[in-house]
């Protein structure tokens, strides 16, 4: 709920983030077989609590599927920060071998 990412977060609220899909290191070929994607937007602390609430829910559901997580979701609120990241670009890259191959 506090800190510098939190502090940083609330004075600039630009952010991205890289997700790695695949990463198939081929050292034989001195290359890897890549897929990734970098989404960029604003970065915000969610304060409505409702939305807070469907946020943990979703990762809930998530992470651990078919779980009651109603006590530890009640548990956790006094300290949890729920960040959402508008997304405004949206880009992707992947190995040309990956392309070749679902063609």
């Amino acid at each position: 709920m506090a800190g510098r990412k939190i502090d940083c977060i609330r004075n600039d609220g630009r952010a991205s983030v890289c997700v790695i899909a695949a990463d198939d290191v081929r050292p034989e070929e001195f290359t890897t077989y890549f897929r990734s994607v970098i989404a960029s937007g604003r970065i915000s602390v969610v304060d409505d609590s409702d939305e807070v609430l469907k946020g943990l829910r979703l990762l809930c559901e998530k992470y651990s599927p078919g779980v009651d997580s109603a006590a530890e979701i009640a548990s956790s609120l006094p300290r949890v920060a729920v960040l959402r990241l508008d997304i405004e670009v949206l880009s992707g890259k992947e190995a040309i071998e990956l392309t070749r191959s679902r063609s």
